[in-house]
């Protein structure tokens, strides 16, 4: 994990996210060309890491199990939160859709079409 004494950190081990034009690379795709590179292996602090969303849940002093994580991944978002003991919402406006369910990360509570849908 350290070169040198360096320790190396990435956000997140997303391949990919939504881009414009099509999906494009993302934080993990990133880190695992520095990892090759430099002959280490980096850990993630980020999605889908539980220390992250139950350091936002204690910021907002609101206990895990009474949050609730929109998101559009599943193995980052919804992984995370389940992780972390919170509710779990898959909006299919991403990278994920129902269809992904059991193929690729943590199983949601709810899937939603759009953020509108929320309402």
């Amino acid at each position: 994990m350290t070169r040198d004494g360096a320790a190396l950190y990435g956000l997140n081990p997303d391949a990919t996210y939504p881009g414009a034009d099509g999906p494009e690379p993302g934080a993990g795709a990133c880190l695992a060309a520095v990892e090759y590179a430099a002959g280490v292996r980096g850990r993630t602090v980020g999605k889908p890491e539980a220390g992250m969303f139950l350091a936002g849940a204690a910021a907002i002093g609101v206990p895990p199990d009474r949050c609730v994580v929109i998101g559009d991944r599943l193995d980052a978002d919804i992984g995370g939160a389940v992780a972390a003991g919170m509710g779990a919402v898959l909006v299919e406006t991403g990278t994920h859709r129902r269809e992904h369910v059991g193929q690729v990360g943590a199983r949601p509570d709810v899937i939603v079409a759009s953020l509108a849908d929320l309402a």
